[in-house]
């Protein structure tokens, strides 16, 4: 089925971030098309705790804790950072959230708490788009 892609809405529906696509087919009928989506960020873990893999998971323990345990599961994973030269990889928690208030929760608490964080700014609709390989528009 094509369908026109006109705009996309990011909301809570059922505790879980949906994204909807609303748009019309070449007929002009009207659709909707709902994606479950878990908005994520990254947070670094600080390089006191980055050497040894139990401190990691304690840290990763702990920033999930601290955004609600309840709300978020977190996975240990290496990137490289963007900017700056760092001959090494820099361990980060990748952070998934179930709601988007979650995520906008959390990305306070972050500021709030001092951690470093990575990709905790785009809006989650654009992250989607770039994650699974969807285009926005047409």
């Amino acid at each position: 089925m094509d369908a026109y892609i006109i705009d996309w809405i990011a909301r809570d529906v059922d505790c879980q971030c949906e994204l909807i696509a609303l748009g019309k087919t070449p007929s002009g009928a009207q659709v909707a098309v709902r994606c479950p989506f878990k908005p994520f960020f990254y947070v670094a873990v600080p390089r006191s705790k980055a050497a040894k893999p139990l401190a990691r998971k304690m840290f990763a323990a702990d920033v999930v804790e601290a955004f609600g345990a309840a709300t978020c599961t977190y996975t240990l994973v290496e990137k490289h950072e963007f900017v700056g030269f760092r001959p090494h990889d820099t361990h980060v928690v990748k952070i998934q959230f179930r709601t988007l208030r979650a995520f906008r929760n959390a990305k306070y608490r972050a500021k709030e708490r001092r951690y470093t964080t990575f990709e905790s700014q785009p809006d989650p609709r654009l992250k989607f788009f770039h994650v699974t390989d969807v285009d926005p528009t047409g």
